[in-house]
């Protein structure tokens, strides 16, 4: 009759299998982690079309636009603006690009937004008190639009192209 194995010799296999565990983990988590913390900015093909409410998250909720716009405008104005305008149109789409718009509850005229993604880069035209203003990265210092294409002179862009045109005119 065999007598059974001490109990050392029987937990060399768990051994084995958990540590073969821990190099797959350990080889596999910096992908998971760095596909994780690299969030990508809206796309065309998922929003055109649709309300900036309308999937969830929202299109403001996206992590990589709130971090580009935050860093452009201010996190306490894309709060403000971006989160706290609630009134919006269909978000436009010309190809990769996106145009959003968004205004003041109750005061559209004077107090609207336009966020337009374009290669990859984020632009924001914010119009308050019948001033607008383009905030972007290409941009020395926020600018004003020479000329417009806009509704009203302001930031109201029925188009991708109106909105590039009046961000070119700012430059």
């Amino acid at each position: 009759m065999n007598a059974p194995l001490p109990s050392r010799t029987r937990s060399w296999p768990r051994i084995v299998i958990a540590g073969f565990a821990g190099m797959l983990l350990a080889n596999l988590l910096p992908t998971m982690v760095a596909s994780a913390a690299t969030p990508e900015l809206p796309k065309a093909s998922v929003w055109s079309g649709k309300y900036p409410f309308d999937l969830k998250p929202g299109f403001y909720d996206n992590a990589a636009l709130r971090k580009e716009a935050s860093a452009l405008i201010g996190a306490k104005r894309y709060k403000e603006v971006m989160l706290g305008w609630s009134v919006a149109a269909p978000i436009a789409a010309d190809g990769d690009a996106l145009l959003a718009w968004g205004c003041k509850p109750h005061d559209c005229g004077d107090n609207h937004q336009s966020t337009l993604i374009d290669g990859g880069a984020v632009a924001i035209c914010i119009a308050q008190g019948g001033t607008a203003t383009w905030y972007a990265a290409s941009l020395p210092k926020p600018a004003a639009p020479r000329a417009s294409g806009a509704k009203n002179g302001g930031c109201q862009f029925e188009t991708v192209q109106q909105a590039r045109e009046s961000l070119a005119s700012a430059r």
